[in-house]
Formats: structure tokens, C-alpha cells, sequence
């Protein structure tokens, strides 16, 4: 479950994002056996290209198979208060075996103004090189 703030519209688009990053980490080999100097590494190994959102990429089994177990839901009135100031979200997880992961509540995720703590200069230089080999000969990207 995914908790969000001031919701105005179904979050089918949300849902996507979200089983798309999961079927990524789900369907590398060794995944669990990596280690990340950071919550940026991983976030840059599992950053979505533009073929993830193709007709192909969104009717992907598995994607589809984590979108029909997941919800989101409004976070509530605290939530709200602290909509626009950042965006409020967490994210809830049951495992199969029971577990419960919690986020807790995350006001400014990476990429937000207010974020202090991600190393943004490096994930938009990632996110450059990423979307630039689409466009960009190999030289003119950043190394």
C-alpha cells in the first residue's frame, strides 16, 4: 500500500511507476546478493527508460501481475497539511512470508528542492547519459 497526499485523480499512473521499479529489481539476477554504497546507486540502477512506459513494457506480465496487488490510498488529513510543502508518501509492504516493511513517512524524495541528503548532481547526469544514448553519439555523453 502506498500512502499519498491531496490524490485528484486515479493513480493508475503511480501503479505503473511503482511495479515497473519492482519487476526491475525482481527480475535482475543477484539482486538480492547486491549492496549499495547508497539509496542513489539504487536508484540509478532501476531508473525507468522511455520503453519502460511502451504498450510492450506496461502489458509485461509480471508488471501487471505487482500492479493487481498493490493500492494506494489517501494518506489522510497529515498528509494534506503538509501538501505542497513536500510530498508526503510511505510505502507499506507485506511479504508472502508475512513481513511487514514500512518507509515511514517520506516528505522530500530525491529530486525534490528540499532534499538535502541525495546526491542529485549525480543522478541527473546519470538520468542525462541514460535518456542522451537515445539521441546523443557516445562521446558527447558524460562519463
Amino acid at each position: 500500500m502506498v500512502h499519498i497526499g491531496k490524490p485528484k485523480h486515479p493513480t493508475i499512473v503511480l501503479i505503473l511507476v511503482v511495479s515497473t521499479l519492482l519487476r526491475k529489481a525482481l527480475c535482475m539476477p543477484n539482486f538480492n546478493e547486491m549492496t549499495f554504497k547508497s539509496t542513489d546507486d539504487l536508484w540509478k540502477l532501476l531508473m525507468l527508460e522511455p520503453e519502460e512506459y511502451s504498450q510492450r513494457a506496461i502489458n509485461n506480465t509480471h508488471t501487471r501481475a505487482l500492479m493487481n496487488k498493490m493500492t494506494f490510498e489517501h494518506g489522510g488529513a497529515d498528509y494534506d497539511k503538509r501538501y505542497p510543502e513536500g510530498i508526503p508518501t510511505s510505502v507499506q509492504i507485506t511479504t508472502r512470508d508475512g513481513r511487514f516493511l514500512d518507509s515511514g513517512l517520506i516528505m522530500f524524495p530525491a529530486g525534490h528542492s528540499k532534499n538535502t541528503s541525495a546526491d542529485l548532481a549525480g543522478i541527473l547526469s546519470h538520468k542525462f547519459n541514460l535518456l542522451g544514448r537515445l539521441a546523443l553519439k557516445k562521446k558527447s555523453l558524460n562519463k
